[in-house]
């Protein structure tokens, strides 16, 4: 489903099946912190965190206003510095960079409007924000990986698109050639899926970028 936000109203409702997928994130990221860093050795932890579709930053769950993806990104950041330092003796600085985008100028608006209200600086050198198309952003993202780790390139990218089509499967190909450690969350509806997967040309030419065998497809 689509939301729209507008810096001068109110976040959209939530809708039940937008509710699970929030939830599944804030719950993915908190394992993930606790499962990277088990060594109480470990003094610092970098990790890059983009959302190539960022959306307005809140929702609406009736009454209530319930976080967005660049908000749990944050909020699951402090959080996991707070619990994982509670029982260690050598503090663990947990080094992460934001980077959301979206291609609606109204709901970057919105989202610059939601992080200053909770006390973050959009576009320094820890949170940046893009009124831009995700593909149009790879590059300085990427870039921006290899800068700040060299090695490692340790990152989470969100991908939630409103359809499967809307996500050239090329740009996955690229993160895992060029990012070995990054992670890709790619969400469409089940439905949209099977409509997709099948023996097609136009089928075969959208999965050719992650060099898929027809086993790995269709089996």
């Amino acid at each position: 489903m689509s939301f729209n936000w507008h810096p001068d109203e109110s976040p959209p409702q939530i809708e039940v099946h937008s509710k699970a997928k929030l939830e599944v994130l804030r719950s993915y990221l908190r394992v993930y912190f606790d499962r990277l860093n088990v060594n109480p050795q470990r003094e610092e932890f970098k990790l890059d965190l983009v959302d190539g579709f960022a959306g307005g930053g809140t929702f609406l769950d009736g009454n209530d206003v319930l976080s967005g993806t660049p908000l749990i990104m944050l909020e699951e950041t402090a959080a996991a510095t707070d619990r994982l330092n509670r029982s260690r003796s050598k503090p663990l600085h947990i080094n992460c960079k934001f980077y959301f985008t979206d291609k609606n100028a109204a709901h970057t608006d919105h989202l610059h409007k939601v992080l200053a209200e909770r006390g973050y600086r959009a576009n320094d050198d820890r949170v940046v924000v893009r009124n831009s198309h995700f593909e149009h952003e790879i590059d300085n993202i990427i870039k921006s990986i290899h800068e700040r780790q060299p090695r490692a390139g340790r990152a989470i990218f969100l991908l939630d698109q409103t359809g499967f089509s809307q996500v050239d499967l090329a740009l996955v190909a690229r993160v895992f050639n060029e990012l070995p450690a990054a992670e890709v969350i790619l969400t469409f509806a089940a439905d949209t899926l099977v409509n997709h997967l099948v023996d097609t040309p136009q089928m075969a030419k959208a999965v050719r970028p992650l060099q898929l065998t027809e086993s790995q497809i269709y089996d």
